[in-house]
């Protein structure tokens, strides 16, 4: 209770009447606003993780997820011994942790996953369950609050494990942290290959990488990219290969893929590939897909997929070759699945001419209204072939009605700052007005002391993309991860130093009008946003019981 917290000080501010529109007002005078038409992003609390790791070992990966009530789940690697509120985590070398916080920010839980796993998405379900995957090397141990861990071993190659996280999972939690199941795709060379006798892959040539992953009613959906053959229960994705000189040398070519899993992630299965159907034997030409990804409305999986060359779709018993017989031609297609798994729209998209042969890479897939948005980013090339050149990569996004994805559009803009530009989209997050959040890393685009073009300049910035405009969002400079549900937006922001977890509310959501005037009612606490606060820490708060409300300080 706020009684027992020393150093209180206390100065009245009655009301006997504090209806919605004053308690904005107050809000209003400390929110902190976001650029452009993007709504207006309301503080509702701050918490940090201290040294998660040595200076040289920042991995700048902190994905997070919301739900409906506010409470946030976040995770990130760590090496030294990590506190969250009042939860600790002992490192004993690079480990993933997760750490579930409500919505006053305080600390509930904490788990690691150790040795060798990098969590790359989470996502919710309505019931509070957690799902969270990435990708791992070696065995490593899932914890869990429950006391119960689970030990998976991930991908070999002449039967030792390769050092790099070329599996993956999808691990599933309960609201309270207790660890209930975890699926493994390991992926294993193409047996083709293998038989040969000529095939000697490197640590990396094989992988199968999740992406994203997402709850609808019917499973748990991921997207992923792949090389060689995995196997889950009764689905089998299998990639193909090049051989450019008749069995002396093979190249594995990356496939994509949309994958479903039931709830308990005992079964799983293929909804959507994408890749090369015919291996390969050319010298010159490397034709693969790039990255895929999806958004979920009222069941149906609407989908992006990258890739160049001659590429193979297939859904079920269905399968086209969707480009032609140029290897030059960089493509996405836009994909519509119904709740039953049954191709609806699909069409193919170029990719824009910018002096050099051009690849996209989606971020996300979210709605707005009738119309399907995706957001990523893509290289382009100033001055291409000269002296003056330089490469980069700007932000787009295509929005494309759901009943005629042939009418797509697409905003692009480059963003730059002196020598950097900001690309290679780590997070990705939308709201249900059609708002999109991005954060990107920043790469030098010109020499800078000892640095390189194209190395990482140290440097994240979040833009956000409403009413076809681009803004940075002021309020998280340093995001590396982002997420949105209901009127919530998360943030993680690293800076080589701390981690700091935020919440910020969209709404003009405030305390209720005062009805009671019972000098024995309950007291209650809230922030300058009007949202309850169950243990009131450093701050102002407004105090009400009954009909009377004080604003109060904490030190």
């Amino acid at each position: 209770m706020l009684s027992g917290i020393t150093g209180q000080h206390q100065f009245s501010l009655n009301f006997f009447i504090m209806n919605r529109f004053l308690l904005s007002a107050i809000a209003c005078s400390v929110s902190y606003g976001a650029f452009a038409t993007a709504p207006a992003l309301n503080k509702v609390w701050d918490a940090s993780a201290t040294l998660l790791s040595a200076a040289d070992k920042v991995a700048y990966n902190s994905p997070v997820a919301v739900d409906a009530d506010g409470n946030m789940i976040a995770a990130g690697n760590f090496d030294i011994n990590a506190t969250f509120g009042d939860v600790a985590l002992s490192a004993d070398d690079f480990e993933s942790y997760i750490v579930k916080y409500d919505k006053t920010g305080v600390a509930k839980w904490a788990v690691s996953i150790s040795l060798g796993a990098t969590v790359k998405d989470i996502t919710t379900d309505a019931n509070g369950n957690i799902f969270v995957a990435g990708s791992f090397a070696d065995e490593v141990t899932f914890g869990t609050t429950s006391g119960e861990t689970i030990t998976k071993e991930g991908a070999k190659i002449d039967g030792d494990f390769t050092p790099s996280q070329n599996a993956s999972f999808i691990a599933k939690y309960d609201a309270d942290g207790a660890l209930k199941q975890v699926a493994t795709f390991v992926p294993e060379p193409l047996p083709a290959l293998v038989e040969t006798g000529m095939y000697y892959p490197m640590d990396g040539d094989v992988f199968f990488r999740i992406n994203h992953i997402e709850v609808s009613d019917n499973g748990v959906y991921a997207s992923a990219t792949y090389t060689g053959k995995t196997t889950v229960g009764n689905a089998s994705f299998e990639g193909s290969y090049n051989d450019p000189w008749g069995g002396v040398y093979f190249v594995d070519l990356k496939s994509a893929a949309i994958l479903k899993c039931d709830a308990d992630l005992t079964d799983c299965s293929a909804v959507a590939t994408y890749g090369v159907d015919t291996p390969l034997a050319t010298e010159d030409d490397q034709y693969q897909a790039g990255v895929a990804t999806f958004g979920i409305k009222d069941n149906n999986v609407y989908a992006t997929f990258s890739g160049n060359g001659p590429l193979t779709f297939s859904v079920g018993e269905y399968d086209e070759t969707t480009l032609d017989a140029e290897s030059s031609s960089y493509k996405y297609l836009l994909v519509e699945l119904s709740e039953s798994g049954e191709l609806g729209e699909m069409y193919p998209v170029d990719c824009p001419e910018a002096g050099l042969e051009t690849s996209f890479t989606p971020a996300i897939v979210t709605f707005s209204g009738e119309n399907m948005l995706v957001a990523g980013s893509e290289p382009f090339a100033e001055n291409y072939g000269t002296p003056e050149e330089r490469l980069s990569n700007r932000l787009f996004v295509i929005t494309a009605p759901l009943a005629n994805f042939e009418a797509a559009t697409t905003e692009a803009k480059e963003i730059t700052e002196d020598k950097i530009n900001y690309n290679g989209i780590k997070s990705a997050a939308a709201l249900a007005d059609g708002t999109i959040y991005l954060s990107t890393l920043g790469y030098y685009s010109d020499v800078e002391g000892d640095n390189k073009k194209g190395d990482f300049a140290g440097t994240v910035k979040t833009f956000s993309f409403s009413a076809g405009e681009f803004a940075p969002v002021a309020v998280a400079e340093n995001a590396i991860g982002v997420a949105a549900a209901e009127d919530y937006v998360a943030f993680a922001t690293e800076n080589g130093v701390e981690t700091k977890f935020s919440l910020f509310n969209t709404s003009d959501s405030a305390v209720d009008e005062i009805l009671s005037d019972d000098a024995n009612a309950p007291v209650e606490y809230f922030n300058l946003q009007g949202q309850r606060v169950a243990n009131p820490s450093e701050g102002v708060f407004i105090r009400r019981q009954g009909s009377k409300a004080t604003k109060i300080m904490v030190k």
